[in-house]
C-alpha cells in the first residue's frame, strides 16, 4: 500500500509533466485522472501527509458566533 507521501510525489510529478489527462502509477496500479480530479486527489493526499506529520488537526473548528 502506498503511503501518503508517495502519492503526493507521484501526483505532483504527473501534474508537472502533463497538461491534460494525468496517469499515475503507484504500487503497480495505474490510475488515469483528468486535471481537475488529479488536483483534488493531490489536495486530499497533501492533507493526509499533514495529518500524519502532526501539522494539521484531525477535527475542524466549530464556529458558534452565528448560531443565534
Amino acid at each position: 500500500m502506498a503511503t501518503a507521501s508517495e502519492m503526493v510525489e507521484a501526483l505532483t510529478t504527473a501534474l508537472a509533466s502533463n497538461v491534460g489527462v494525468v496517469e499515475v502509477q503507484v504500487d503497480g496500479q495505474r490510475v488515469k485522472y483528468d486535471r481537475k480530479q488529479a488536483l483534488e486527489e493531490l489536495q486530499f493526499w497533501q492533507n493526509q501527509c499533514n495529518r500524519e506529520d502532526g501539522k494539521r488537526p484531525i477535527t475542524g473548528q466549530i464556529r458558534l458566533d452565528g448560531c443565534w
